[in-house]
């Protein structure tokens, strides 16, 4: 059971790593994808208040969301602020390699923060869910994280204030 469990964490890690570092090169280039209409995230949200019972385990849920949220619009500022610092040492003739490795380097240590701490709220949504609730919630939540890494990539915030 551990090393199914073990594996099964690897291979999210492993999703969620390819993802955020899918971030970074499209964050690198132009897009003009626009985000889709729907917030994926409330339905997510919505989809735990109407599907689990238990309005205690609910609430853990829907902060476990929050949190997730909130690493995900972390890691949405960090990939803008590392693509304005890019183009900026890109243009000055005398950035050295050392300097853009340097640069590059601080940002994989901070996308590699984010992405634990979405794996870590996904697990906890995962531990809180019943195996029934789970298989209606499994999805909700990979598009709700397709959703946001889109939104990321399209420079919207994932929350409007």
């Amino acid at each position: 059971m551990m090393v199914v469990d073990k594996r099964n964490h690897l291979k999210t890690l492993a999703v969620v790593g390819l993802a955020a570092g899918l971030l970074v090169v499209a964050a690198c280039t132009s897009s003009s994808e626009p985000a889709r209409p729907t917030d994926l995230i409330e339905d997510l949200r919505q989809s735990i208040r109407v599907t689990v019972d238990d309005p205690a385990r609910a609430e853990l849920m829907l902060e476990e969301v929050d949190h997730m949220v909130v690493a995900l619009e972390d890691l949405g500022r960090r990939v803008e602020q590392h693509k304005a610092k890019i183009h900026e040492l890109i243009a000055d003739y005398d950035t050295s390699r050392g300097e853009l490795e340097s640069a590059m380097s601080l940002f994989v240590t901070e996308r590699r923060a984010a992405v634990d701490r979405i794996a870590e709220s996904h697990f906890a949504l995962k531990r809180l869910a019943t195996a029934d609730e789970w298989k209606k919630l499994a999805k909700m939540e990979r598009a709700a994280l397709d959703w946001a890494a889109s939104r990321i990539l399209g420079e919207s915030p994932i929350v409007e204030a």
